[in-house]
């Protein structure tokens, strides 16, 4: 019996994307929100968490240790269960929640939000408050809530030590006070690590080997360049140029806020439009032989180009543009690192190439993706084949249907395949409009190899 609730519980969690009402969650703290705290929260998380998590931390932070029906959130908050899980997972990823399971029950652990220096500290969270804001009300904040230094460089400092004022020895049980301090290190708040990728800081070095910039201070703001790298898909060479840019001529000091802004001045930029028809072509990848010429074609553009400018890329060839709403929903699914790049791209090309959708809607983005991690997609020569064998599941489904008329048929397909299938028979792309389309994909990855050389 324990094994089969164990199953539901995993279900409940990995596979439905959403909670049940029915089930119980139990609250974990052991100390309220200072002042501090909640002003952190209310300035700084609330703009990358949004309106539902928010009041969702806020309830959390006011419940007793009791045992409680899911229900009740849902009612207090009025939202529905799927709501509810998609607010609890950005507490999750902005690390003020951690979620526990035994069996049947659900255990939240609420965790301290960081306190404005630690947070403007941490590069994950800096580098994506600044994108959700923006450059203006990012420096605000950061004038606001950041302390000013005090210069006491000039004064002579006349402080007494401890021992200078107390002389007298301890006599009390030092093996007291080392386990006092084991508990107090273990009651201390521990946010969740965010995975990062990899990233070459070796070359960074060596580009900026012969500048006039600080290399201890490169290799100081390692995890600061991989949180830009899985933000924008920047290269080491550009980020280097970058580097230089942020960095004093007088003190060759590296300027961290600078490189943010300038990161993001860059990334919210006009893409660039594609490379004009080149007189020959790369020869598409030997890997990819169960693919078509022009499908290798569009999976090597995949595999080699970040999502938003593979976004703009499609859009412009469409005639149409990138928007700021589309540019964040890649970033929060990047976040999530729970789809590679490659495979992230061949989502935008399905559902606005194959599926000839005017933009990404997030909430479709957020429900294939999910079903995508489900079935560990994870290279881009998988989500292709996906792609293509989701009518021949369709069809396959329908036949089924019509053959069983009577009897009640169990959906196996993710709901995503389904919406808007009426929509799909008048308004499927053309196969000359897909043909353009990783035509000048194609050309975009013939630019990005030339300019790398």
């Amino acid at each position: 019996m324990k094994q089969l609730h164990h199953q539901k519980v995993i279900m409940m969690t990995n596979n439905q994307h959403s909670i049940d009402p029915q089930s119980k969650f139990q609250v974990l703290r052991v100390h309220d929100l200072t002042t501090e705290q909640r002003m952190s929260l209310d300035r700084l998380y609330l703009p990358m968490i949004g309106n539902d998590s928010y009041a969702l931390i806020n309830l959390l932070w006011h419940q007793s240790q009791q045992f409680q029906g899911h229900f009740a959130l849902m009612s207090t908050l009025q939202i529905d269960a799927e709501a509810l899980y998609q607010a609890r997972l950005k507490l999750e990823g902005a690390g003020l929640l951690q979620v526990y399971t035994d069996q049947t029950q659900f255990h939240y652990r609420l965790v301290d939000p960081l306190m404005p220096a630690t947070f403007f500290q941490n590069d994950t969270l800096s580098q994506f408050l600044l994108e959700m804001v923006g450059e203006n009300q990012f420096v605000e904040l950061t004038q606001q809530l950041l302390p000013t230094p005090v210069d006491v460089s000039n004064f002579d400092d006349q402080t007494h030590s401890f021992w200078q004022v107390f002389a007298a020895q301890p006599t009390a049980d030092s093996a007291l006070v080392q386990t006092t301090q084991k508990r107090a290190q273990a009651t201390q708040s521990t946010g969740s690590k965010l995975d990062l990728p990899t990233i070459d800081l070796q070359l960074m070095l060596s580009i900026l080997q012969s500048s006039f910039v600080n290399l201890a201070d490169v290799k100081k703001n390692q995890p600061l360049f991989a949180v830009t790298k899985q933000l924008y898909g920047v290269e080491e060479t550009e980020m280097a140029r970058v580097v230089e840019q942020a960095t004093n001529l007088t003190t060759n000091r590296f300027d961290k806020q600078k490189f943010q802004l300038l990161m993001a001045r860059k990334y919210q930029s006009t893409p660039a439009t594609p490379a004009e028809p080149q007189t020959t072509t790369t020869p598409a990848s030997d890997k990819h032989t169960s693919f078509t010429v022009q499908e290798r074609e569009l999976l090597q553009v995949a595999e080699t180009t970040a999502p938003v400018p593979f976004l703009g890329a499609i859009k412009q060839e469409k005639g149409g543009y990138a928007t700021a709403a589309e540019e964040r929903s890649l970033r929060q699914l990047l976040e999530q690192n729970v789809l590679p790049s490659a495979v992230v791209n061949m989502l935008i090309y399905l559902l606005l190439v194959d599926r000839e959708n005017p933009t990404l809607n997030k909430n479709l983005l957020d429900t294939i993706a999910n079903d995508w991690a489900q079935r560990h997609i994870q290279t881009a020569d998988q989500a292709l084949t996906e792609i293509k064998q989701r009518e021949q599941r369709i069809t396959k489904q329908r036949t089924k249907r019509t053959k069983q008329k009577q009897q009640t048929v169990k959906e196996t397909l993710p709901e995503w395949a389904y919406q808007a299938d009426h929509q799909r028979s008048t308004k499927q792309a053309s196969a000359a409009n897909r043909k353009l389309i990783k035509e000048k994909l194609a050309k975009l990855r013939n630019n990005q190899s030339e300019g790398s050389e």
